[in-house]
C-alpha cells in the first residue's frame, strides 16, 4: 500500500478537489487537473503487473474526492495498516463482477464490485488491514459516475527527448513564472523556451537523449510545468523524464516512469478548453522572440 500512497500524494497536491479514476482491461488510472490556468492533467497509470492480480472486463469512469481517498490511505498507513480492499460498484451490469487483487507487502487485496443502476452515485468500501495482527477497519468512500473523459490520447513514442530528473527539476524551476513552455527538438539538442527565456540541452554534453528526429527535422510542441512544486516532487521520485509530442496537435506529453509498471503522465486533455489554436499562438509568439 505504501507505493500507492506515495505515488498518489503527488496528485493530492493539485488544485482540484476530485480525482477522476479509470478502470480498463489494460490499466488503472487516477487523474487530476494541475491548475485552472495551465489546463494540464497529471495521470498516475498502473499496469496490471503492478498488482498481484488484475481482472477488468470493461471500461469504467468514476470521480471521487481527493481528500477522502488520499487521507484515508495516508492516515491508515501511519497507524500501521499495510494493505486494503477496495470494493466498488460496476456501473453497467447487475450481478456481475470486476476483480482486482493488489499486492501490498505480504498481503493480497481484493477489489470486487456490483451496482444496481448505471446513473446512481455509489458508496465504495475501503477495508484496511493491519499486517501484524490481522485487524481491519472499514470506511465508506462516495463514488460518482464521470462523463468527463480525460485520457492522454495518442502520442508518437518513436520521437522523444529524455532528460535526467535533476535536469528536469532545473527546467521546472527556471520556467516557474510561465504557464506554458515551448519545446523545440532537433536531432542534436532540445530547447525549452518562452519568449526570450530559454534553456538548451545537447546530446554532445550528455544532457539529454534524443530519438526519432532526422537531421533535417524539427519537432515543436508545448508543455505545462505548473505548479512547480508538483512537478519537482514528481521528478524527485524518478531517474529520468521523457517528453513526446501528441500525434494530432501541438500538445506535448510528459511521461515519468515509476519502475516497470507505473508512471506519471502529464498532458493537455482533449476535454480541456485549451485548443490547438491557443497553443499555436504560444508557439508563434515565442518563435518571434527567439
Amino acid at each position: 500500500m505504501h507505493d500507492l500512497v506515495d505515488a498518489t500524494s503527488v496528485l493530492a497536491e493539485t488544485y482540484d478537489d476530485i480525482f477522476d479514476i479509470k478502470f480498463s482491461p489494460t490499466m488503472f488510472s487516477i487523474m487530476a487537473a494541475t491548475t485552472p490556468s495551465s489546463h494540464c492533467i497529471i495521470e498516475l497509470q498502473l499496469s496490471p503487473q503492478f498488482f498481484n492480480a488484475y481482472l477488468c472486463h470493461q471500461l469504467h469512469y468514476k470521480f471521487i474526492y481527493i481528500e477522502d481517498f488520499y487521507d484515508f490511505m495516508h492516515n491508515f498507513e501511519r497507524k500501521g495498516f499495510s494493505s486494503l480492499t477496495f470494493t466498488f460498484p460496476e456501473p453497467d451490469r447487475v450481478d456481475s463482477n470486476v476483480a482486482v487483487r493488489v499486492m501490498s507487502e505480504a498481503c493480497i487485496n481484493v477489489y470486487s464490485c456490483t451496482i444496481p443502476w448505471r446513473f446512481l452515485a455509489a458508496t465504495a468500501i475501503l477495508k484496511f488491514f493491519h499486517g501484524s495482527n490481522g485487524h481491519f477497519e472499514e470506511v465508506e468512500l462516495p463514488m460518482f459516475p464521470s462523463c468527463k473523459v480525460m485520457d492522454v490520447g495518442a502520442f508518437d513514442i518513436g520521437t522523444f527527448v529524455s532528460i535526467d530528473s535533476q535536469e528536469f527539476i532545473n527546467i521546472v524551476t527556471y520556467f516557474n513564472d510561465f504557464d506554458y513552455v515551448l519545446v523545440t527538438l532537433i536531432n542534436s539538442q532540445v530547447m525549452f523556451s518562452y519568449g526570450k527565456t530559454k534553456i538548451v540541452l545537447t546530446e554532445e554534453r550528455r544532457q539529454c537523449i534524443i530519438g526519432g528526429v532526422a537531421a533535417s527535422d524539427e519537432v515543436v510542441f508545448v508543455i505545462s510545468l505548473q505548479p512547480m512544486t508538483i512537478f519537482c516532487n514528481l521528478a524527485r521520485r524518478l531517474r529520468r523524464v521523457w517528453l513526446f509530442k501528441s500525434s494530432d496537435s501541438t500538445r506535448g506529453v510528459i511521461a515519468a516512469p515509476l519502475g516497470l509498471y507505473a508512471r506519471y503522465v502529464a498532458y493537455f486533455s482533449d476535454r480541456i478548453d485549451t485548443t490547438s489554436e491557443d497553443l499555436t499562438d504560444i508557439i508563434d509568439t515565442t518563435s518571434e522572440d527567439l
